[in-house]
């Protein structure tokens, strides 16, 4: 039986979609489902799951959570879940304000990935840059990117070569939270770059997996209102190997099995199968018409409009521009023959013969 694992799946992200990848090595049969889904009428019941991910804002009567987290102290959606296991320590204690008795089992299920996938590459740089997707285009992420061992890495590539991009670095600094998981997993010196103000809920989401993963004097990097950037050499000085200190065994142990009556370790043509089924689904919501490729086709097809509509205005105003540059130099041609002739009848009115030449009406203006 397929369970319906709530997920962020609008913008392509490699923590969100790892949520499905490690549920899937752990025996569960999901198929990933947009956060605020209508599951009242699914097949097998409302039931869903909800993993790695600040995501709990979501959740409803029948989620069961195992590992998520909350987004920021005043997002929690329904208080009838079944908590399993959360992120971390804050989200327990908000969920403990609410009087709902806290789970024991702390972490982010992306912390088990080195259980079921282990690098195998050279290291290629000296510092790898993960910006969260709202952060991409930041000029400290341009600034850095233009230095010789450095490399950005790419939220929206396959797990496992996300994975290797990240193994592949000597230190990773990082505005997404799943790009400092990703470090912590694969034993990286990192620290937290903070560009902006934009990241939903602040830092809570980074504090609250600090706080489940046993992680102490954590590395912040803050670059929202620096006038002067700092040196390589500065940024890999700030970089710090975080080893986490957890239950890794707590989490596994919390994992909600019932869900799956027959629940069985899957072979490996059987996750492959079902990491091709996932992506499929990933495709078809990205594809779709409300998918964030189409949403993105249709801004780009607007933009091409107004665009050419723009394009057809300015020709038009250089035309009249063109046109009164011709008046323009009309007119500059006819003050300069008035000049001319201005001054081609003072020469004759200061001539001594004058008199001969001009008429009765010039003489008398003349005297």
């Amino acid at each position: 039986m397929s369970i319906p694992l709530r997920t962020f799946i609008r913008v392509p992200n490699w923590g969100d979609r790892l949520s499905g990848w490690i549920v899937s090595r752990m025996g569960g049969t999901i198929h990933e489902v947009a956060l605020g889904a209508d599951l009242s009428s699914a097949a097998n019941g409302p039931q869903n799951l909800m993993a790695i991910g600040s995501v709990l804002q979501s959740a409803d009567d029948h989620s069961v959570v195992w590992g998520s987290g909350m987004i920021s102290p005043d997002q929690l959606g329904s208080t009838k879940a079944s908590f399993r296991a959360v992120r971390g320590k804050l989200t327990a204690a908000e969920l403990e304000k609410r009087g709902i008795t806290p789970p024991t089992a702390f972490g982010d299920p992306a912390l088990l990935m080195s259980r079921f996938y282990q690098p195998n590459v050279p290291k290629h740089y000296r510092l790898g840059v993960i910006p969260h997707f709202v952060d991409r285009d930041h000029p400290v992420v341009q600034q850095l990117a233009s230095l010789p061992d450095v490399t950005v890495l790419n939220v929206a590539s396959g797990i496992t070569d996300f994975a290797d991009q990240v193994a592949a670095c000597e230190a990773i600094v990082s505005t997404s939270l799943h790009g400092l998981i990703a470090a912590d997993v694969y034993g990286v010196p990192r620290c937290q770059l903070v560009l902006s103000d934009r990241i939903i809920g602040g830092d809570f989401k980074y504090r609250d997996y600090a706080s489940g993963a046993g992680l102490e004097n954590w590395q912040a990097l803050d670059l929202s209102s620096a006038e002067h950037y700092p040196a390589l050499e500065d940024v890999l000085e700030r970089c710090a190997l975080m080893t986490p200190q957890w239950d890794a065994q707590a989490l596994i142990d919390a994992f909600p099995s019932d869900l799956w009556p027959s629940l069985s370790q899957p072979s490996p043509e059987q996750l492959v199968r079902q990491d091709l089924e996932r992506l499929e689904r990933f495709v078809a919501e990205a594809y779709g018409p409300t998918g964030y490729v189409s949403t993105l086709e249709k801004k780009l097809a607007s933009s091409t409009e107004k665009l050419t509509s723009l394009k057809t205005k300015a020709s038009e105003q250089s035309a009249k521009v063109q046109s009164l540059k011709a008046k323009l130099d009309d007119t500059k041609a006819s003050a300069k023959k008035l000049r001319q002739l201005n001054a081609d009848l003072e020469k004759v009115q200061r001539h001594p013969l004058r008199s001969l030449f001009l008429p009765k009406s010039l003489k008398r203006a003349s005297r």
